[in-house]
């Protein structure tokens, strides 16, 4: 089960999105669903790893991780978590 402060694992090519945020989502219904379109979109070139940083959100199955010192949404299915262990 994942948890707020967990490293994932993001393959190559994975997207992270952001949002419109806003603390209210009691607008219109034209501006909830418009609030649920993503701004920004971000291919990862490479493989990394993300920090955790809201395991539930107002946008179905994406996480927030954290990404480059900005938090950004990533598909709970795109991403694998890291195993901790001493060998």
């Amino acid at each position: 089960m994942l948890k707020v402060g967990d490293l994932v694992y993001a393959p190559s090519e994975v997207r992270l999105l952001k949002f419109h945020e806003q603390e209210n989502f009691s607008g219109t219904q034209l501006q909830r669903m418009a609030a649920k379109v993503p701004t920004k979109v971000y291919h990862l070139k490479a493989p990394t790893n993300l920090l955790l940083t809201q395991t539930s959100t107002p946008y179905g199955n994406y996480l927030k991780v954290l990404y480059d010192g900005d938090e950004w949404y990533v598909e709970k299915r795109d991403i694998n978590t890291i195993e901790g262990g001493s060998k």
